[in-house]
């Protein structure tokens, strides 16, 4: 039970004891004690203000900061948005691919925000646009008809610095129900680069997910070494197994332990920052837009992620004081890994170079916000259609069919 007389000392004592001196602080201490029988530490909890100390001074010590002027914050917060919102460390490292390509598109920034732009840290970045920041799908995975004893489980045998050994995994695009057939996305990711690729197949049947495969083995700018799947039976089966084998040079073929996602932990981080991402958790049950979703991710989405947006790989891990710390490497983009890379051929780095000099990341973003939207559009279009087609089987005249909207979509 609190003492009430000594409360009330407190607060008559509390604003006067921050401004006296360690002696008149020592009597002060030494009165309450004989008074009120109460510990000294406690004293001085009480007394303390709630932030503990002296009051702060309200003016900021030090050098006055350069980047809080209305001009460059209006900057910054314009690239930050133009490039689909990046953190600090990967827009700092992003930002002399970038600001080019804003300025083209949107006009020049004077020379005092531009250098500013260029020089900012990303702490400071994230610092400075913490204001400005303020669903989850199923697991379809079907167990492959393959027996797992003939696929061995990836170990050691992968050489992940080298480009060329991939993960596999499939993103069912079934709005939460496996009835009749729907899009899927099929992903794929290098170890060593982190370079992505993301195809659209109908169903979940073997020839499509080949299909697919061959258009990515054609499209990434090195040759495949390895390949990993989990055991599902669309992304591992005897088709995609010989497909890999029976070859003049075969890919090795292996898979991750059952129920174990860690296992496949780089494209099952690419499920969601990709497929997830950009195409949701709703139902894509219109064939007629499959080559349309392949356009987005062949020619704009993928050119976009691989080009011009910048991730970091973890270098090592250490067990310091019973916690794991981990150390990154610098922020780069897949196109940068890939030019870097001793492991490829100049020939092939060349090609890349080639297609990324033609790529402007404001124009691909632009493209795939336009592109989206028309997915999105479309998607409507077939739900509304089809459910009126529904309610014309069932008696509806036409003029009460057309006054039916879908109460799935919100306006």
């Amino acid at each position: 039970m609190k003492n009430h007389k000594l409360m009330s000392a407190i607060e008559v004592l509390r604003y006067r004891y921050r401004y006296f001196n360690k002696r008149k602080k020592s009597a002060v201490l030494e009165e309450l004690e004989r008074l009120h029988q109460v510990d000294r530490k406690y004293l001085i909890r009480l007394l303390a203000p709630s932030s503990g100390g002296r009051p702060k001074n309200p003016k900021r010590i030090g050098r006055p900061s350069k980047y809080t002027n209305s001009v460059f914050q209006s900057a910054l917060r314009r690239v930050w948005k133009i490039s689909n919102f990046m953190c600090g460390r990967y827009l700092k490292e992003a930002m002399p691919e970038w600001l080019p390509a804003i300025e083209q598109e949107y006009g020049s920034f004077d020379a005092d925000t531009k250098g500013k732009l260029l020089s900012i840290s990303a702490s400071t970045i994230d610092r400075h646009l913490r204001e400005a920041r303020r669903e989850r799908g199923k697991s379809f995975t079907r167990r492959g008809s393959v027996i797992r004893s003939e696929i061995p489980i990836l170990g050691n045998i992968w050489d992940t610095n080298m480009p060329g050994f991939i993960e596999c995994d499939t993103v069912a695009h079934c709005g939460g129900s496996m009835l009749g057939d729907f899009i899927n996305s099929v992903t794929t990711v290098d170890i060593a680069s982190t370079w992505t690729e993301v195809r659209a197949t109908w169903g979940r049947g073997s020839s499509g997910v080949i299909e697919q495969l061959k258009d990515i083995e054609a499209t990434v700018p090195f040759e495949l070494k390895g390949y990993d799947a989990d055991n599902g039976g669309e992304v591992l089966n005897k088709h995609v197994i010989d497909y890999f084998h029976n070859r003049q040079i075969p890919v090795s073929v292996t898979r991750s332990r059952a129920y174990k996602k860690d296992d496949n932990c780089h494209v099952e981080q690419k499920n969601n920052s990709i497929a997830r991402k950009y195409l949701g958790y709703e139902r894509l049950d219109c064939q007629e837009i499959l080559s349309l979703i392949n356009h987005y991710y062949k020619n704009i989405l993928c050119p976009l992620l691989n080009h011009f947006y910048p991730s970091n790989k973890l270098k090592d891990k250490l067990l310091v004081n019973a916690k794991r710390k981990r150390f990154y490497d610098k922020p780069k983009t897949p196109y940068q890994r890939i030019m870097e890379s001793s492991y490829v051929s100049q020939e092939r780095k060349d090609s890349l170079a080639k297609i990324h000099s033609k790529l402007n990341p404001v124009q691909l973003r632009l493209e795939e916000v336009k592109i989206r939207n028309l997915i999105d559009k479309k998607m409507k279009e077939f739900r509304i259609n089809r459910q009126n087609k529904i309610l014309k089987n069932q008696g509806f005249n036409a003029t009460n069919i057309t006054k039916v909207t879908n109460p799935f979509l919100a306006p």
